[in-house]
């Protein structure tokens, strides 16, 4: 029997790849993001989400350098976490391979060729 999370040659199977993988670090714009956006929600309900988005641009862009280098300090931490959690994973998973983007020539070397 097949364990849930492996391929037949004991590889990630594309399905379940997310799932194991370590959950990507935040950057400082959304730690802050995740800690203000509540109080936007309430202090503006008729906010769609694109408006709730760009007050919390705002606020950000508006922000000391405190409150920043706060977050940027969080973000730091969680980049460090991130780094741990995936060497720990690529020793448990030594066949685990990450999807490389496909190259698509742009019009440009197309029309060099000819």
């Amino acid at each position: 029997m097949n364990p849930g999370n492996l391929g037949s040659a004991g590889n990630l199977t594309s399905a379940n790849e997310n799932i194991l993988t370590p959950r990507k670090p935040l950057s400082a714009f959304f730690w802050f993001t995740n800690d203000h956006r509540t109080n936007v929600m309430i202090q503006n309900p008729d906010f769609s989400d694109l408006d709730i988005g760009r007050q919390l641009g705002r606020m950000w862009i508006n922000a000391d350098a405190e409150t920043k280098s706060k977050y940027e300090a969080v973000a730091e931490e969680d980049q460090l976490r991130y780094e741990k959690e995936m060497a720990e994973f690529k020793v448990k998973y030594p066949n685990y391979k990450q999807r490389v983007p496909i190259q698509i020539p742009s019009d440009n070397e197309d029309s060099e060729e000819d």
